[in-house]
């Protein structure tokens, strides 16, 4: 842990005061800023879009900007409703109903927002899968989501071209159209212009589904996680107080388009704050990203680790000449920033980078360095209003500060997935009484700053594939030497992960290098060639529970030699 303090960058930023706002929030609070949503009944887009567009003052204010090889296009809060009011009467000439499914395979372009504003007028939920698709992936989301209608780009025509594909109803394909519509698929460029501007939402619970999102599992099959309508909540406090959205921001959210983060900050914020998003249709390279910062005078930024990485690996002289003046605030999402890249964001763009914590889960920000709080390296910062939290070891207790343990929030805010805060028996595993344990490892110091130590089941992207400990664990203890095996993640070779095995030998037997040698082979062998550099380490004792459940937590907090509570009554 660094424990580096550095000053507030802006203490007139919208929280100006952490502790009185955080002391004094309440969700109910939030819900009356929207009469109709107070109601229990309304419809999101209401709330982004119509109420901007309905008022003089603010329906000609810029919501979109799109840019693509060079040329800019914008969309005011006017042409927004206009152009989403048409794709929703589009949507229902072609069957869609409420409750339906739309489902996304496009490169970001302006036709995406339109779709999923248009779903949620007449209550059909989407899901996003984006561009970069494996056409084993597609075939499996098809099968899970069983979508009424897809959106594709017409420079994505060969994925129209997979029979799945071609078995959905209505194919709505964005983009100059290239060859002649057929009976289901329809070019947007041709029949949107056609269909009637105006639409009367339709109002519905905030427990309404809006979206949904996949996850593939480090065992390669699927997991769908719902959102409702009820996430504007959240959409709308973090955009407020995390991103410091205003109604003259640009914000640009540069996401995974399939990511939450993509549909929360990439639209769904920006619009309930009455700002303009930023769509940037290129693929990334450092000079693009750069030109469209300093071109499109983004104010407020929201982007990764890992791209920050690729902007640091591109080199400086990439960036001289380039102009970030008017960027105000700087939102890294991901894996903790490194001392070094910190440094580097610090010094090349003129901003602090403020690191924040989400998950799919939880459909929002939960924890962030704010604008008018000290940040401390390393740091995901502070549990943002309306969210508490916990650190919590294996019997759901709370575990003193500055000790590892299990990273809990609670259950009751507005933005926990639908399957999540129904507690479905698929995942009451998940809870603990009232709180929601995340499946992250964390820890939180004396002044209630929290840090993220991976996941609890240190899952390591290898190629295409996620990679857990668990998979590691279980090709060990198949090994005729091993009786025991723990593994966790670790950083190694400066900023990459990679694993480390805890083993116990059979018959106390001594280890030698031809064994170790032996044990890497036979990993490797048994899941993936890939795998990077297993460290591995022979221990005598192995951290269990009564239930003989390996306390992977423990053997963690050892390697990063931090307190890990009291585990006595843990054990037999």
């Amino acid at each position: 842990m660094i424990k580096t303090r550095l000053r507030p960058e802006n203490p007139e930023a919208n929280l100006k005061s952490y502790y009185e706002v955080y002391r004094g929030f309440s969700w109910p609070f939030v819900n009356d800023l929207f009469p109709s949503y107070s109601s229990g009944s309304s419809n999101i887009v209401s709330e982004a879009v119509d109420r901007w567009a309905a008022d003089p003052n603010s329906c000609d204010r810029t919501a979109l900007i799109f840019e693509y090889a060079g040329e800019v296009q914008r969309l005011t809060y006017a042409d927004l409703k206009d152009q989403s009011s048409r794709m929703a009467n589009l949507i229902l000439q072609h069957g869609m109903r409420r409750g339906d499914t739309l489902l996304i395979c496009s490169k970001p372009c302006p036709e995406v927002h339109i779709a999923v504003l248009a779903c949620a007028r007449i209550g059909a939920r989407f899901c996003n899968l984006g561009d970069c698709l494996i056409h084993e992936q597609l075939h499996a989301a098809l099968s899970l989501i069983c979508p009424r209608g897809v959106l594709i780009h017409n420079d994505m025509a060969d994925v129209a071209m997979i029979g799945d594909l071609n078995e959905v109803e209505a194919i709505f394909i964005a983009g100059e159209p290239e060859s002649e519509p057929t009976d289901n698929k329809i070019y947007l460029h041709n029949v949107l212009p056609e269909m009637d501007p105006e639409f009367k939402n339709v109002n519905l619970p905030v427990e309404e589904p809006l979206y949904q999102t996949l996850v593939w599992e480090s065992s390669g099959e699927l997991r769908l996680i719902t959102h409702a309508h009820r996430d504007m909540m959240g959409a709308f406090v973090t955009g407020r107080f995390v991103l410091d959205l205003k109604s003259d921001s640009v914000l640009w959210t540069d996401a995974n388009p399939g990511a939450v983060a993509s549909v929360i900050y990439g639209i769904f914020a920006p619009l309930l704050c009455g700002c303009a998003t930023v769509i940037q249709g290129d693929v990334f390279a450092a000079s693009t990203w750069y030109w469209t910062l300093e071109r499109l005078g983004v104010s407020v930024w929201c982007t990764d680790t890992f791209k920050l990485k690729r902007f640091k690996a591109e080199g400086d002289d990439i960036a001289k000449g380039y102009d970030f003046s008017n960027l105000q605030h700087m939102i890294a999402i991901g894996e903790p920033l490194t001392a070094e890249l910190f440094q580097w964001s610090r010094e090349r763009f003129k901003r602090l980078p403020h690191e924040v914590w989400m998950s799919d889960e939880t459909g929002m920000v939960c924890f962030a360095n704010f604008a008018s709080e000290q940040i401390k390296i390393g740091s995901i910062g502070k549990p943002v209003p309306g969210i508490r939290a916990e650190i919590l070891d294996e019997q759901g207790q709370s575990l003193p500060i500055l000790t590892l343990g299990r990273l809990a929030i609670n259950s009751a805010f507005p933005n926990l997935a639908l399957e999540m805060s129904t507690k479905s028996p698929m995942n009451r595993m998940r809870f603990v009484d009232d709180w929601f344990l995340t499946g992250d490892l964390a820890l939180k110091d004396e002044d209630g700053y929290f840090y993220y130590f991976g996941r609890v089941d240190h899952l390591v992207n290898i190629g295409q594939l996620l990679t857990g400990a668990p998979e590691i664990e279980n090709v060990l203890l198949r090994h005729p030497e091993i009786n025991d095996a723990g593994v966790i993640s670790k950083k190694c070779f400066g900023s990459e992960t990679c694993f480390k095995a805890f083993l116990k030998l059979k018959n106390s037997h001594a280890p030698s290098p031809e064994l170790l040698d032996e044990i890497t082979k036979f990993v490797r062998q048994r899941l993936r060639e890939e795998i990077p550099n297993l460290e591995l380490e022979f221990i005598n004792d192995f951290p269990v529970a009564r239930s003989r459940r390996l306390l992977r937590r423990v053997l963690q907090a050892r390697e990063l030699g931090l307190p890990v509570g009291d585990i006595s009554n843990l054990k037999e």
